[in-house]
């Protein structure tokens, strides 16, 4: 299998529509993920003119545009992605998260949208950085807060061990 190819297409249906000017908004995670697999000028043929991160507060309301969602479901991403669709910035949201969505993110979700301005929510899964078609990195990076070891080398630290397992 070829990740790369794979994160690319990914990346292409996910901005390929709608034929209207999009913003996406990434996370902390998904942004090395796009970074490596696509370029600004990819993006800017399929009408994207504007890249930002879900936790950067200082966006302009811009509602003529359409937003593409791009986030890992982390409770953190969660809370600004609620936050943001209580006090929508952007016309309509497509919505696709890099692994699975719990029921209860989803609910959550639903009761942030009071505007009602989702309009599509999907799972890709693409929550890996693709280095080389056949090599790929789950940019976890290791400090002594979260380390995968716990206590000793014998034992495992559960948080990031169940991090490991997600992806």
């Amino acid at each position: 299998m070829d990740v790369f190819k794979a994160v690319e297409t990914y990346i292409t249906k996910m901005v390929s529509s709608p034929s209207a000017v999009k913003v996406l908004l990434l996370d902390s995670h998904t942004t090395p993920v796009v970074s490596l697999t696509t370029t600004q000028s990819t993006l800017l043929s399929y009408q994207v003119y504007l890249i930002d991160r879900i936790d950067n507060h200082k966006r302009d309301r811009m509602a003529h545009m359409k937003c593409i969602c791009f986030l890992r479901p982390t409770p953190e991403t969660m809370d600004a992605l609620a936050e943001e669709l209580r006090e929508p910035r952007y016309g309509e949201y497509y919505l696709y998260f890099s692994t699975i969505l719990t029921k209860t993110a989803i609910e959550r979700l639903a009761e942030a949208d009071e505007y009602e301005v989702v309009r599509e929510v999907q799972e890709y899964f693409a929550d890996y950085a693709p280095l080389l078609p056949c090599l790929f990195s789950l940019n976890h990076a290791s400090t002594p807060a979260d380390s995968l070891y716990g206590s000793s080398p014998n034992t495992w630290n559960p948080a990031a061990l169940e991090r490991s397992v997600q992806g």
